[in-house]
């Protein structure tokens, strides 16, 4: 239903009964976080006061295409933090956290996927990790690609082919230049090689996932995933109510996938 302006939250009900196709993405949705149960959020360390009862509940925004939005800092997201804010009680705690979806266009190539989570294998412990707060590395919800993931625990050094090669080429070449230093990770290309030799977005999706998940997909999570809607999700960064860190993360995160593009 329509309230104000463009800001526009899902109403199942309402959108049954309105003739044509409505798509969800073009709304916001509010709804129960399931994984947040009510004896969790209840624990004296995760709630910020034992005056109210807390609902875990997630925010998702609406597909953001609009280059204004992005040139001016996410202005609808602003107003809908500022009403969430004066309308209700809120607090987050340090499971929360802030998850931002890319592709392009509502497509995603498997070139340009694998170009960014190299650029993330890369980038998580001195830049990713650095911008958030101290947990977010620790949590969970976002764990090191570069470490948990099956890519990274996973044996073997399967062979690559094109841009693959040409990536392992020059890692190999800079690497033995820093050859005999304690910091060089000798376990890089054999992952660059498993990393590469992913066939599909699919079989990438399930590289990406915690080593040795088993067959059930759980909520640990390393800290870039292949979701489902066919996009990149980037769950580094805490949950805040700040727009500005948003706008940030949403800056570097769209730079990241253009860079990949290119």
């Amino acid at each position: 239903t329509k309230t104000r302006e463009d800001i526009r939250v899902w109403n199942k009900e309402a959108a049954e009964s309105t003739s044509g196709t409505v798509a969800p993405s073009n709304y916001w949705f509010v709804v129960p976080e399931r994984h947040l149960t009510q004896d969790w959020v209840s624990e004296s360390s995760k709630t910020p006061s034992v005056k109210y009862a807390w609902f875990g509940t997630e925010i998702n925004s609406p597909i953001l295409t609009r280059p204004q939005e992005f040139s001016q800092g996410l202005p609808t997201l602003r107003r809908c933090l500022k009403g969430v804010q004066d309308n209700m009680v809120v607090g987050l705690n340090s499971g929360c956290g802030l998850h931002l979806h890319v592709n392009d266009a509502g497509n995603m190539k498997l070139q340009t996927a694998l170009r960014v989570v190299t650029l993330v294998w890369h980038l998580e412990d001195t830049l990713l990790y650095p911008l958030c707060h101290p947990h977010r590395s620790k949590s969970a919800f976002s764990m090191r690609v570069s470490v948990e993931s099956s890519i990274a625990m996973e044996k073997g050094e399967p062979a690559v082919s094109g841009e693959g090669a040409a990536v392992v080429a020059m890692l190999t070449q800079l690497m033995e230049k820093f050859k005999g230093r304690k910091k060089v990770d000798k376990r890089l290309i054999g992952a660059m090689k498993r990393l590469w030799a992913q066939p599909d977005l699919t079989s990438l999706g399930l590289a990406l996932r915690k080593f040795n998940e088993g067959p059930v997909h759980t909520t640990t999570r390393c800290a870039l995933v292949v979701s489902k809607y066919n996009t990149l999700e980037f769950r580094y960064p805490e949950s805040t109510f700040d727009a500005d860190f948003i706008s940030c993360w949403t800056v570097l995160v769209r730079h990241l996938y253009g860079v990949a593009m290119k």
